[in-house]
């Protein structure tokens, strides 16, 4: 299981460049941060940013259901939320089109980046 990280502000930058950009009528953009992580290395990265033993444990899909519902999730809904953790797990949602990167002409943040954005302003974008 692999995710990409970016921010909000990234995409206000691809969506400007996109809506008052040449060349961008009919295209279709997907995109994802510049570099991927499992989530090991998310667990690594917030431990080191927060200072606290942090571990990842995969929650098995019918587990991280009824632990919604118990929460008072609608049942429609946690059986979305975890359908798409299911997807993430089997990379459905992993994207690797670098097209982030092109239209805001840089990459974007990286995860330790993004945490050290988060500790010092409260925000990830």
């Amino acid at each position: 299981m692999t995710i990409v990280v970016f921010g909000a502000t990234e995409l206000g930058d691809a969506a400007a460049e996109v809506l008052v950009g040449e060349g961008h009528a009919g295209a279709v953009y997907e995109l994802g941060g510049a570099r991927s992580y499992t989530m090991d290395d998310v667990a690594s990265a917030i431990a080191r940013w927060s200072g606290r033993h942090v571990e990842y444990r995969d929650v098995p899909a019918g587990d991280y259901r009824a632990m919604l519902v118990k929460q008072g999730m609608p049942e429609k809904v946690a059986e979305i939320f975890a359908d798409t953790q299911l997807g993430i797990a089997r990379d459905e949602f992993y994207v690797s089109s670098g097209d982030l990167t092109r239209l805001i002409g840089r990459p974007s943040r990286t995860l330790e980046e993004a945490l050290s954005r988060t500790a010092t302003s409260g925000s990830s974008g």
